[in-house]
């Protein structure tokens, strides 16, 4: 089995975009709720709003390759001025 980097995971979600626009902006900006158990995993992101704990792909992804030492996660994505997402990219 190959190992993966964060770059790998970016080109991958590049790729994604290009082909299905659609089914990639909506896979990457879906989120569920979630339990509390998920918002204590020390490496997923979550995301907490008037109480509701919800994560998505990115923050499983990212919690894939854990926090750095600054404890952000690896990977984002930039959006244009309306909204729509331009690209997968590593965090500076």
């Amino acid at each position: 089995m190959k190992s993966i980097t964060p770059q790998d995971a970016c080109n991958l979600l590049n790729k994604l975009l290009e082909i299905d626009y659609g089914f990639t902006a909506k896979l990457v900006t879906t989120r569920f709720v979630c339990t509390q158990d998920i918002s204590r995993h020390p490496t997923v992101q979550i995301n907490e709003r008037d109480g509701i704990t919800e994560a998505g792909i990115i923050g499983v992804i990212n919690g894939m390759f854990g926090k750095r030492e600054d404890g952000t996660a690896p990977i984002c994505y930039q959006q244009d001025e309306n909204g729509e997402i331009i690209k997968f990219t590593l965090i500076p």
